[in-house]
């Protein structure tokens, strides 16, 4: 009797484990499952952007419908895509039969997807068409398999039903958790990666002003020329630091910003009106080619050779063969010649081949004095050529410095470059733009740890490319033009515009490649109820 009473005990354990690491490995899988549905899905977003990016549509069907479906329609629906959508009743497929993979281990031996990409009406605004893109990643078991089973607890079963980690909606024989993932593609336009601001690091807004773009026949800010809906002003790296908005009940940005890293902060968080106008939306593309000094060609001297990357329109320019036209002795004041101060050069240049001046060491301009830039002229009386009148100015190992009453003037009918190795400091009121276009003036920081200072109350047009310094931007003065660089805190009342035609400036840009608007994983199901019968939808 002892011997039967101690094999029944060790049976009855036995049994217990046995049911307890039944439950456990059907939980297991069927979590692991639920997991691998989830991968699946975020590999179908990337093959969607793939497509879009690359415009490579192998695989892909395009079918005409008024709705997307609600479970994977046949493999051979539609015909074969050549392209995006060209209507809102249409929508490309990728079957499952082309992302589908073995497993091992724990989970579903088999996992797929499928997904389908379209272009619904409203989304498109004046950059181009935006997509949708939604992707099922699902499982599938063995016919008969214990593991489609969670658990032999009711309770367990029903609240893993609940978070649908047992629950087939999206068709098919066999099939385990299913996730679905929705996106929001935007459109990014063709050219450089810079925009009106873009930054490595971080932005922070705290003053009055705003950011917002224009498209002006003439290349000259004008508010009638705004464009609200450029769809991105903002461009931020991938960093730890995140964008700041002083969250003050007004509206920062005109546009969009697209960010890398950390998201943005207050954005929109104090109601109407929104702080930012346009979509806010990650990941940033941003690619600033780390900008260098000329190089002394050896052999001949005064002549250099310098290769330049525009950030705004991604054109590289290579000058071969930059013949000095001066150099001068830099310093506390203006700069000079033989000890005599030189308060006017010519720009006497081309855009292929502009006239280089050299200033060795600080270029200051300090109360008082004015140095001007004068256009190439000819005829009589001499009128400028806009055409001949190209110089780059290199402050050489030097910072750049208007301070007090200084001023620079830049005749109209010249375009300057200016390449600073230190830090550069600038007034909207001490630098005298008389064309008023962005494009005609440029200033190119070169090296690390420097600063980037504008202040005053007037307005500077130009465009400044400094990739690692660090910017501020204050007083009262407007801002036309684009900034890039390391950061930049914006905490004057001055409002910064961006001209379009930096980068192009077409009304319909080409597109370059697309970025995430929106990201959210979709678990609604019209026909799913509760424990109590109740019908679920969310």
């Amino acid at each position: 009797m002892m011997a039967l009473l101690t094999v029944t005990i060790l049976t009855l354990i036995c049994a217990t484990s046995l049911f307890i690491a039944s439950q456990n490995t059907n939980a297991g899988a069927q979590t692991a499952a639920w997991q691998q549905s989830l991968t699946a899905a975020e590999s179908g977003v990337d093959a969607a952007v793939r497509a879009l990016n690359t415009g490579v549509w192998t695989n892909w069907r395009t079918v005409t419908s008024g709705t997307l479906p609600t479970v994977e329609p046949a493999a051979n629906t539609g015909s074969a895509a050549t392209g995006v959508p060209t209507s809102a009743t249409q929508y490309n497929f990728l079957p499952s039969s082309q992302l589908s993979m073995s497993m091992q281990g724990e989970g579903a031996p088999t996992v797929s997807t499928w997904v389908t990409l379209d272009s619904p009406s409203g989304l498109s605004n004046s950059s181009g068409a935006w997509y949708r893109i939604r992707s099922t990643g699902q499982t599938s078991f063995q016919s008969n398999s214990i593991f489609k089973r969670v658990s032999n607890n009711r309770l367990d079963a029903d609240l893993r039903n609940t978070i649908s980690m047992n629950f087939n909606r999206k068709g098919g024989s066999n099939i385990g958790p299913t996730r679905t993932i929705e996106v929001v593609m935007q459109p990014i336009p063709q050219g450089g990666s810079a925009k009106a601001i873009t930054l490595s690091n971080w932005l922070a807004m705290t003053g009055g002003g705003s950011v917002d773009a224009f498209s002006s026949p003439t290349g000259q800010y004008n508010s009638i020329y705004r464009d609200n809906s450029y769809p991105t002003l903002v461009v931020e790296g991938a960093t730890g630091s995140s964008a700041k908005f002083a969250n003050t009940g007004q509206t920062y940005v005109y546009g969009g910003v697209t960010y890398s890293g950390t998201a943005p902060k207050n954005v929109n968080a104090d109601g109407p009106p929104a702080d930012v106008l346009g979509q806010v939306s990650t990941p940033a593309v941003v690619n600033l080619p780390t900008p260098t000094d000329p190089v002394a060609i050896s052999g001949q001297s005064g002549h250099y050779s310098w290769t330049y990357s525009n950030p705004w329109t991604g054109v590289t320019t290579t000058y071969a063969n930059l013949n000095s036209v001066a150099t001068y002795s830099g310093g506390g004041g203006a700069p000079t010649n033989g000890g005599n101060p030189v308060t006017a050069i010519t720009a006497n240049g081309t855009a292929a081949s502009p006239s280089l001046y050299i200033i060795n060491g600080d270029f200051t301009i300090p109360g008082g004095v004015t140095f001007t830039i004068n256009p190439t002229t000819s005829g009589n009386p001499p009128v400028a050529v806009p055409s001949s009148s190209y110089a780059i100015i290199w402050v050489k190992g030097g910072k750049f410095t208007t301070s007090g009453s200084g001023m620079i003037q830049q005749v109209n009918g010249t375009n300057v470059m200016w390449i600073v190795d230190k830090d550069l400091t600038v007034s909207g009121s001490s630098y005298n733009n008389q064309a008023g276009t962005a494009s005609t003036t440029s200033f190119v920081g070169v090296g690390t740890n420097n600063k980037f200072t504008d202040s005053g109350s007037g307005t500077f047009v130009g465009t400044i490319n400094a990739p690692a310094y660090s910017g501020t931007i204050s007083g009262q003065g407007d801002y036309v033009g684009a900034f890039a660089g390391s950061d930049l805190t914006i905490s004057g009342s001055g409002s910064f515009h961006y001209d379009e035609s930096l980068s192009g400036g077409a009304s319909n840009p080409t597109i370059g490649n697309y970025a995430f608007a929106s990201w959210f994983e979709d678990n609604s199901d019209p026909t799913h109820k509760d424990v109590a019968g109740n019908y679920v939808v969310y």
